[in-house]
């Protein structure tokens, strides 16, 4: 992804598409936000077109809006995500990941 992301939390399973969670850097979050789209929907599609199948295919993803918190538990003691955590308090943008509600990026 360029740089543009820090991290992300992989979702989808079960589903026709996966999709991801993406943790911004920092040098993405000064970016304009239609410029970030524009560059992020570009990394996306080639990192699909390089994949041979589907379940290494990403085709839909959402900048996560708060960053992950320790306090929420997303954030172990060691530093590393809590991708269950994270999953589990950001339902909402999932479900909307899933069926390519407002904020997702598709290709």
């Amino acid at each position: 992804m360029g740089g543009l992301i820090s991290d992300a939390v992989i979702v989808g399973e079960n589903k026709s598409e996966l999709g991801a969670l993406m943790i911004l850097s920092d040098a993405a979050a000064r970016m304009a936000e239609d410029d970030l789209k524009t560059v992020l929907t570009e990394k996306l599609a080639s990192a699909a077109e390089a994949t041979t199948g589907s379940a290494s295919r990403m085709r839909r993803a959402m900048i996560l809006m708060e960053q992950p918190s320790l306090d929420r538990g997303e954030i172990t003691e060691k530093g590393s995500l809590n991708q269950c955590a994270i999953r589990a308090n950001n339902s909402d943008s999932i479900a909307r990941i899933c069926s390519g509600g407002e904020g997702v990026i598709t290709v």
